[in-house]
């Protein structure tokens, strides 16, 4: 555990070797049994997602649909019943039609839920789906 130290058994070392190991065993948490490696992989690189969608749109639905396809979480904001989150998409995106995506960062503006799928495989945030 210490590079260089000798080892010895003293009733002091053995309590804090005990120590040093419960804490190690602390910071190392086992992975969720119920996950694979890969899903739990995946849960680490997430990707943040806020959507500037409507209530009732085929549109937004299509969006909706994409991140369901994927189990993709993301934040759906309202931009017909809160005029501050509309506002806040024309602001972001540099124009008022929706709907709007935002991954990790990059705005994708006006796109269907198709381009947004397309934009998703094409950056390796997701995998294609067969379905």
């Amino acid at each position: 555990m210490y590079a260089g130290a000798a080892f010895s058994s003293t009733p002091q070392t053995a309590v804090t070797h005990w120590v040093d190991r419960q804490i190690a065993l602390d910071i190392f948490e086992p992975i969720d049994p119920d996950h694979t490696l890969e899903e739990t992989a995946g849960m680490a690189d997430s990707p943040q997602i806020i959507a500037w969608l409507k209530p009732v749109c085929g549109w937004s639905n299509g969006v909706r649909e994409v991140f369901q396809k994927y189990g993709l979480e993301y934040d759906d904001r309202d931009i017909i019943n809160n005029p501050d989150i509309y506002a806040e998409m024309v602001q972001k995106s540099g124009q008022p039609l929706s709907p709007c995506v935002e991954v990790n960062g990059q705005m994708l503006a006006d796109v269907s839920g198709e381009e947004v799928e397309t934009w998703l495989v094409d950056n390796k945030v997701v995998e294609t789906v067969a379905g």
